[in-house]
């Protein structure tokens, strides 16, 4: 009686563990979306290149990732001379990882939230030659 009592108590409790991370997936965290939005807001209130570096370093991983390049792609639309400055003076990987999948990816890096890309972003990109020298041979950088 005392095995089974213990093996219904393992049960149980592994179920429990299964409720409560299908619940955390479920629910998800959102968080990021808003602080992402922030950082893109205040580039495009007040473009400065520490502004530019807050957006291009924020860590952002998953779903997260693309929607991060998604408005890193409206923001270079917004704000090329930015862009060009930091690039020219690239602190951290993830700021060269993020010119490099810009410059590679373009259009692509609208592929999850094609709302979200301005309808001059391709004419933007080809008038802006500094940015070749990031692109990767390979298109699939990220």
């Amino acid at each position: 009686m005392k095995k089974i009592l213990i093996r219904a108590f393992i049960v149980a409790f592994g179920l429990l563990g299964v409720a409560v991370v299908s619940v955390m997936l479920l629910l998800g965290n959102t968080e990021p979306n808003k602080e992402l939005d922030g950082l893109a807001s205040r580039l495009d209130a007040d473009p400065t290149t520490e502004h530019l570096r807050d957006l291009l370093n924020y860590p952002a991983d998953a779903g997260f990732s693309f929607y991060k390049m998604a408005l890193i792609g409206r923001a270079f639309v917004r704000h090329p001379t930015v862009f060009e400055k930091v690039a020219g003076d690239v602190r951290t990987e993830q700021e060269r990882w993020t010119l490099q999948t810009l410059a590679s990816r373009g259009t692509g890096v609208f592929e999850h939230h094609p709302t979200l890309m301005p309808p001059d972003f391709e004419q933007r990109l080809a008038e802006q030659e500094w940015l070749t020298e990031f692109r990767l041979d390979d298109p699939g950088v990220n």
